[in-house]
């Protein structure tokens, strides 16, 4: 009966240790998500100059997240330089019509207006809440001057983080897979 009670111990202790390394494991996976709203007729061309915007900074409720513009625009520009050398960052202009009048058309192709929906930056190691982003990018042909396509980008953090992420921290993977379609 001791040693029926001992087996049954072990085989419990191993099961809650199994049960806590997938928990850890499985709330550690950060998502990444992306749905086009409208998609593009055809792969982008390589090597063909793209025109970036800053979006405005980010927000989660009342607090506005500082750079987060910048960091969106830095990250979308390390994307598309995998596919072309010819990237410009502009804060210059923010609308549509007001942008298609000062890009140079012999030099870019693409315009590309990122808009952060939401950024989130949680305690997510002690609160249990993801850090989260959603971007909305829209891609115009400057030459035609006609929407290519548009999609929304989301991901959120996994809850078992240890501490130090924040929402930048999404970014590359994101706009890569984003990219990844596109070209």
């Amino acid at each position: 009966y001791i040693l029926y009670i001992l087996i049954i111990r072990s085989i419990m202790k191993v099961f809650i240790l199994m049960l806590g390394f997938f928990f850890v494991i499985g709330c550690t996976k950060n998502s990444y998500n992306y749905k086009f709203l409208k998609e593009p007729p055809s792969k982008l061309k390589k090597e063909v100059g793209v025109f970036l915007i800053i979006p405005k900074d980010g927000w989660y409720g009342n607090k506005i997240y500082n750079n987060s513009g910048k960091m969106t625009s830095r990250a979308l520009k390390n994307e598309f330089l995998n596919y072309t050398s010819s990237v410009h960052i502009s804060s210059e202009c923010k609308e549509i019509n007001e942008c298609l009048k000062i890009i140079p058309e012999k030099k870019y192709n693409y315009l590309v207006l990122p808009e952060i929906m939401h950024w989130e930056d949680r305690a997510t190691e002690w609160s249990g809440k993801p850090d989260k982003i959603k971007i909305h990018i829209l891609i115009y042909n400057i030459n035609s001057k006609e929407e290519i396509c548009s999609a929304m980008v989301e991901s959120k953090s996994g809850l078992g983080t240890f501490g130090g992420d924040h929402p930048q921290d999404l970014l590359p993977k994101s706009f890569k897979l984003f990219m990844n379609s596109l070209y």
